[in-house]
Parts: C-alpha cells; sequence; structure tokens
C-alpha cells in the first residue's frame, strides 16, 4: 500500500494533532521539513470514514495585518503563496485497530517560503496539511474535515537532496472514477457536447426572498396603512428595504454571471449564464482555445471559497467557462473532459 513505508507502524517521526482538537493524527516521517523536501507521513483517522473519498490540501498560507477603517480595528489579509490538492480513493486506504492510515506524499516547491511569523511587519507565513473526507460521487457533502500546522525551516544547503520519488504513495482517484465526480449532466446533441449544471437554487432563493422582502416594505414605507405596516415605523422600512434591496441586487448579479452550461460545438465553446435564458452569456471560437486551466483562481495572492475550470486562449487571454464549484474533484473532472473533447476538435 505504502512505498518504503510500508504499514502505520512504520511511523517513527513526529506527532501532530489538528489545531482545533478532535480524534485525527498527523504522524510525520521525518523533521525537520525544508522547502523542496517531501511532506511525508500519515494521518490517522476514525475506521468509520474509510471509503469515503479524501481531500488533501497543503497550503502555504501568507496573513497580514493591516489597519481597518474602524479606530482600534485591524484587518485580517490571507493569500496562497503555494498549494497542493490530492484526491484520494478511500477505498484503498488501509485499515488497523479501528483506524483508518491516509498516506501523505506532496513535495514541497523548492521556491515557496518557509514558516514565519514577523510581529514587526504583522504578517507570518503558515504551512496547512487540510484533510477532507468527502462521500463519494458528484453530491459533494463534507463528511469530516482537519487542519495540522506543519513546521517548514528555511532551507538548509548542507542538507542532502530529496530523493525523486515519495516516501509513501499515495492511493490517487484514477481519472475514470474523478469523472464520476463531476457535478454536472453531459448529453451528446449532434456534433455540440452539452455539459450542464445544477441549478443555483441557494442564490435563486436568496434572491426571491430579498425581492419579496424589498417590495413588501418599499409599499409599505409609500403607502402607510397596509396590514404588515402596523409594526414597524417607516424609517425601519426604509432601512430593511434599502438592506434587502442591496443583498438581492447582489444575488441578482451573481445568479446572471453563473455559468450553467458549457457548450462545445465544431466551431465554437459557449457558456450560457443565468436563468430562463437572461444571463450574461459568452462565446469564443473554438480555434482560438490554446489550453485548458484546472482552478486557474488558486493562484498565489488569492484565497478561493470555490474551485473553477478556464480556457486559455491563443492570445493568453483567460476564458473562464465555471467559477463557482464547491469540490476540486469535480473541477479536475470538467478540466479533463474539456481536454479530452477539445483536443480532438
Amino acid at each position: 500500500m505504502f512505498a518504503n513505508s510500508s504499514s502505520p507502524a512504520a511511523m517513527p517521526g513526529t506527532t501532530l494533532r489538528p489545531k482545533s482538537g478532535g480524534r485525527a493524527r498527523l504522524h510525520l516521517d521525518a523533521t525537520p521539513v525544508h522547502p523542496g523536501d517531501w511532506l511525508s507521513g500519515v494521518v490517522e483517522v476514525p475506521e468509520r470514514f474509510h471509503g469515503a473519498d479524501i481531500r488533501l490540501y497543503v497550503e502555504c498560507v501568507h496573513t497580514s495585518n493591516g489597519l481597518s477603517s474602524a479606530p482600534g480595528s485591524a484587518s485580517m489579509n490571507k493569500s496562497f503563496r503555494w498549494y497542493a490538492i490530492h484526491l484520494l480513493d478511500g477505498m484503498r486506504l488501509e485499515r488497523q485497530a479501528g483506524k483508518v492510515f491516509i498516506p501523505v506524499g506532496v513535495r514541497l516547491s523548492a521556491d515557496a517560503p518557509p514558516t514565519s511569523d514577523d510581529k514587526r511587519k504583522r504578517q507570518r507565513v503558515d504551512w496547512i496539511l487540510r484533510v477532507q473526507a468527502i462521500r463519494p460521487g458528484a453530491n459533494y457533502k463534507l463528511l469530516f474535515e482537519t487542519e495540522f500546522e506543519v513546521v517548514v525551516e528555511p532551507a538548509d544547503a548542507a542538507a542532502p537532496p530529496a530523493p525523486e520519488t515519495p516516501p509513501r504513495s499515495m492511493p490517487l482517484l484514477i481519472p475514470e472514477d474523478v469523472a464520476k465526480r463531476l457535478d454536472a449532466t453531459v448529453e451528446q446533441a449532434g456534433d455540440a457536447l452539452l455539459i450542464r449544471f445544477p441549478f443555483p437554487t441557494g442564490a435563486a432563493t436568496t434572491t426571491f426572498i430579498a425581492a419579496t422582502v424589498f417590495v413588501a416594505n418599499a409599499l409599505a414605507y409609500v403607502v402607510p396603512g397596509l396590514p404588515w405596516d402596523r409594526p414597524l415605523h417607516s424609517d425601519a422600512h426604509l432601512a430593511i428595504g434599502v438592506v434587502s434591496g442591496l443583498v438581492g441586487a447582489v444575488f441578482l448579479l451573481m445568479l446572471l454571471s453563473t455559468a450553467r452550461a458549457v457548450e462545445v460545438r465544431p466551431e465554437s465553446v459557449r457558456i450560457p449564464r443565468g436563468i430562463l435564458g437572461i444571463g450574461f452569456h459568452t462565446g469564443v471560437a473554438t480555434r482560438d482555445v490554446e489550453a485548458v486551466l484546472e482552478n486557474p483562481f488558486l493562484q498565489p495572492w488569492a484565497n478561493p471559497k470555490y474551485y473553477g475550470v478556464a480556457l486559455r486562449l491563443k492570445n493568453g487571454a483567460p476564458y473562464n467557462t465555471a467559477t463557482r464549484m464547491r469540490d476540486p474533484a469535480s473541477a479536475r473532472a470538467l478540466a479533463n473532459l474539456l481536454s479530452s473533447v477539445l483536443s480532438r476538435r
């Protein structure tokens, strides 16, 4: 199952506990860890998570504190300096004594900064190993999440170079299984491939509720004496109307800019957006597409909450196809599918 260190018993290094408690443990094979080294070890979790999809995120996070507009308060800005995402097959994890053992073998970038804490400049760099257990399949459901803080020390010129192969191998999902994680339906219509995403229920519901509250309060403010006007003062209706109107506008914009499908045709790639045919639809000629980019938003100095896929055009410009996917496996599946189809156009 594991390379070199082939069993859970072979865990001679440092043991780390999660940042927020819990029953998970991280056993590192060797310390210290430097940029360019392998982050290698085993994460020990309860046996009930055997069979779940496992997501491993290694993140180098830069945090800086700056003054905010409020007197005496400070703002905290976080961004990535480096990251890696690995998708593991939970069915192939080793079990023993009521535990499941998740092997970790991730090579850190030699250019990434080490752990640091500059109190004078009020900024620091942290290395985080984040582990998630996900219900298998296209319907994303988080079953478990934990984070470990790993200390990465400055590069040591006297240290031997890291081996080319990882001390431990990880049971990565094969491409066929990644494809099953695509949170979309795929249809072939003649010479066109249609990839349809789920209806954005959350954004649509929030927009509808906010619009309803806005209209009700606007009527109560303009036409006193309505049944729902009695408990509140007109100023309260005005305030509620303004807030609900702003919320509705934000979510309506989000709804109109959210990709509903990707239509790949011999001559073009088209992205319908919004609902009922109303939205910011876009398209690009297939001949202008140079490459498919998985998670282009996970760039240095970015801190995304969603994953996505974009196309790089031959003129170097990015062309977003899907920007609000919650699961990196779904984004990887979409990127693989688009790469396969466009390579044949």
